[in-house]
């Protein structure tokens, strides 16, 4: 199957609350019109209240899938499960991605600038999925792929 003509195909990870959705939801809109596949991944629980034309959208667990952060607790709880279910299921996104014959594989992931999540740019991780991650500093990231560096 042919795909449409992009620039790239990149994942956008938010913090799983509203004030951090939103941005980078905005912002893989403004990916899309400038001709790049945005896919926003976010918790099982949020992933309904989401729509947004020519952008994706997929779940990933933050072991929470049913009442997200208040089914937690507490917030070192939920935190330390988000890492664990978040990187396990965020692998998985990828790796379904990349599998498909007619998905376009991710050439890069972004994450808004919050060290709450950082886990997903630490080396191993992302050694491990042979994958650019990039925090949302948007001059430096539109710059990116204007120059093409996250183009394949």
């Amino acid at each position: 199957m042919e795909h449409k003509q992009f620039k790239g195909h990149v994942i956008l990870l938010p913090y799983p609350s509203q004030g951090h959705i939103n941005p980078l939801l905005q912002f893989a809109k403004r990916l899309a019109s400038k001709g790049v596949k945005s896919t926003l991944a976010t918790t099982h629980y949020t992933v309904n209240s989401i729509c947004a034309a020519h952008i994706g959208v997929e779940p990933v667990s933050d072991g929470f899938d049913e009442g997200g952060f208040s089914q937690a607790g507490n917030v070192d709880f939920y935190l330390k499960s988000f890492k664990e279910e978040g990187s396990r299921s965020l692998s998985q996104l990828i790796q379904k991605f990349k599998d498909s014959s007619t998905l376009l594989p991710v050439w890069c992931m972004t994450r808004f600038c919050h060290g709450l999540l950082m886990w997903q740019s630490s080396k191993g991780f992302m050694e491990l999925l042979s994958l650019p991650t990039l925090p949302l500093c948007v001059a430096s990231f539109l710059a990116s792929i204007m120059a093409g560096l996250l183009c394949r």
